[in-house]
């Protein structure tokens, strides 16, 4: 079956999910629908399948911290991860720690109207791609006042990490 949950959203035969910070729970049976949505990107990356072609739907308003290199981590090839709402309604991640950010170890990765900032000084960076063929569009990469971030997005060491990496629209 092809699905379309939002006027405007990309058409996928994968499944859909749904993460609010106010009204989600990371528990069993949720996720599935915006009224019983999952409380974290984190726990919705795991119910995907990778390659499938699944779509995570960030609510507005959505606040989330990322303490931890592995509290954000995207390692489910093919997905797509959308912030819903515009300007300061978009969802928002913040990075708490010096570790904290975004992590994509896995190819084809699509993350889309987000906001990330700092909320203390030396955050190494917000976003690391190691995956191939990811997309980061209009998304937003902030310094939190005194607190700054030393790398915005950083691209993977090794050989071929991050081949075909698309950044669009974004605002750093």
């Amino acid at each position: 079956e092809i699905i379309r949950p939002f006027k405007g959203g990309p058409i996928t035969t994968g499944s859909t999910f749904y993460v609010d910070s106010t009204t989600g729970s990371d528990a069993a049976g949720r996720g599935r629908s915006a009224e019983k949505p999952v409380a974290t990107v984190d726990y919705a990356i795991g119910l995907c399948t990778s390659n499938k072609g699944d779509v995570i739907y960030v609510m507005p308003n959505h606040a989330e911290n990322v303490n931890s290199a592995t509290a954000f981590l995207c390692d489910k090839a093919g997905i797509t991860i959308i912030g819903l709402g515009t300007g300061n309604n978009r969802p928002l991640f913040t990075a708490t720690t010096s570790t904290g950010g975004v992590v994509v170890t896995t190819a084809d990765v699509t993350m889309e109207n987000l906001t990330f900032i700092a909320s203390q000084s030396g955050v190494v960076r917000m976003m690391h791609i190691k995956g191939k063929y990811c997309t980061i569009k209009n998304c937003e990469i902030l310094d939190g006042g005194a607190a700054h971030v030393e790398a915005g997005i950083e691209v993977g060491a090794a050989n071929n990490d991050a081949d075909g990496l698309n950044v669009t629209g974004c605002r750093i």
